[in-house]
């Protein structure tokens, strides 16, 4: 049911502390994430997801992105980055699952709230179609509900 992040990863290589303090941390995962990792990792409890052919090292973020590249371009799905996924993750643990944003920047690393929802959420295109019902009837009968 968890995973720890306790290593920053530079260049495909692990660094002994990570960039800032809140990036130490455990996170929460269902059972079917687990049994899915466990599958990617089976030779060792310590080996990557995203490794390279020696299993011990991660790929360098230029492997990584190409590999990426490639899922997207077979899946159908523009490419847009690698963070794109760590925003896109981010925007929909707010807005669509309305996940509090304290939880959803702890599980990210982020020490500031302020980063979590002024950075990496991205508000969606007619985003504000379903609370407009509700602000007419504030603006217009004084009603909250």
């Amino acid at each position: 049911g968890k995973i720890s992040i306790t290593k920053n990863l530079y260049e495909g290589v692990i660094q002994d502390t990570p960039k800032t303090d809140s990036s130490i941390r455990e996170v929460s995962i269902s059972g079917r994430l687990e049994a899915e990792l466990r599958k990617l990792c089976l030779s060792s409890p310590k080996a990557f997801v995203f490794r390279s052919p020696s299993e011990f090292r991660a790929y360098w973020p230029i492997q990584f992105c190409a590999k990426l590249k490639d899922i997207c371009y077979n899946a159908g799905v523009e490419y847009k980055g690698s963070h794109a996924f760590r925003r896109g993750n981010i925007t929909e643990l707010l807005t669509e699952l309305e996940i509090p944003e304290r939880i959803v920047g702890a599980r990210v690393g982020h020490l500031s709230g302020g980063t979590t929802l002024g950075v990496y959420c991205k508000v969606k295109t007619d985003a504000d179609v379903n609370w407009v019902p509700k602000i007419e009837k504030w603006l217009y009968e004084g009603e909250l509900t």
